[in-house]
């Protein structure tokens, strides 16, 4: 129950549920692993320190652990620290792959891009499988967006769908398409995104997916063509797409598509200048994304409120996420808004 709430983002009942759970059995280690990432989330960074360090007592020779903490450390920003805590884990296990990547991530967010790189590098070289592969490669993919590099980020994620493709895995290469998708629709290149958003649904639509999964991806077709005829000029277009999605995210009871419908409502206000009704949709879209708190920033600095501005601009710079893409798109951006505030 309480991983449930904790994905819900219902994180004050998370910890209610995890509490208890830590109540029935002092020793239970995996209570304390989610116990801290409740509090982290809540900003409750003392609580979470003590739930980490427990679950480090509790079971002092397995990576996780220190790999768990370090993460917390990373997003406190202190990057540092987490590097250690993440080398501590890969001294028990050299192969814990997430502790490599987490190296990774703090170097891109000290923006030692050439030597988060390199360490993706060398990890890919001991991967043990694909998946590992994929994940040494996507992590360079966000270095180089961070760093600005639009077209070297294409190529790695070129990469990482090659893989997918070899074992024909339509699921992974939709997603990889996506993501470049995405690339593209940040740097401005939308003819490019809406081709590769094109592609990514023809992937799912001719593999033997279910229909569910194949629903799934018609409706955040929606959301991503959305997004591109608002920012092609075709306002009216954008709103219907928004329309359609929001009411079939909906009907469908998926949480995660209802919060990216309210953001797209947020967008689509924003670019109407109805800053408050673009306030409002943010607040009720994905509060674990970074982006939204860059364009709530936006949408209070337009509407006159600088204070708000500032305190959503400096989450969205410092949010620290974990290997995120979306992190990377906003991160470099909000702290240029900071220093117009």
């Amino acid at each position: 129950m309480g991983q449930f709430y904790f994905g819900q983002q219902q994180y004050d009942l998370a910890v209610d549920h995890l509490k208890k759970s830590t109540e029935l059995d002092l020793n239970y280690s995996a209570s304390y692993n989610m116990l801290g990432y409740s509090y982290r989330n809540l900003g409750n960074y003392d609580e979470a320190e003590k739930a980490f360090k427990k679950y480090i007592q509790l079971i002092p020779d397995d990576p996780n652990p220190y790999d768990s903490y370090a993460e917390m450390l990373l997003k406190q920003g202190r990057y540092e620290e987490s590097i250690v805590q993440y080398q501590k884990a890969l001294e028990i296990n050299p192969g814990f792959f997430a502790s490599h990547m987490g190296i990774s991530n703090n170097l891109i967010y000290l923006n030692r891009y050439g030597e988060a790189i390199k360490n993706s590098n060398s990890a890919y070289d001991i991967a043990k499988n694909d998946g590992e592969r994929r994940f040494a490669l996507f992590t360079n993919v966000v270095a180089y967006v961070d760093s600005g590099s639009t077209d070297a980020a294409m190529k790695e994620m070129q990469n990482e769908y090659n893989l997918a493709k070899n074992i024909n895995d339509a699921g992974a290469m939709s997603g990889d398409l996506t993501a470049m998708g995405n690339i593209l629709f940040e740097a401005g290149r939308y003819d490019e995104a809406k081709a590769k958003f094109a592609e990514s649904l023809s992937v799912v639509e001719t593999s033997d997916l279910s229909e569910e999964v194949k629903e799934n991806s018609r409706r955040l077709n929606l959301y991503d063509m959305g997004r591109i005829s608002l920012m092609t000029g075709k306002l009216e277009d954008a709103k219907k797409m928004a329309d359609e999605f929001g009411i079939k995210s909906a009907a469908a009871n998926n949480t995660f598509q209802i919060w990216l419908s309210h953001y797209l409502n947020g967008l689509i206000a924003l670019q109407g200048k109805d800053y408050k009704k673009a306030i409002s949709e943010f607040e009720k879209s994905n509060l674990q994304n970074p982006q939204t708190y860059y364009y709530m920033a936006m949408a209070y600095a337009k509407d006159g409120n600088k204070a708000e501005a500032k305190k959503n601009a400096e989450k969205c710079a410092n949010f620290n996420a974990l290997v995120s893409l979306n992190q990377s798109f906003v991160r470099n951006k909000a702290k240029e808004m900071l220093s117009t505030l």
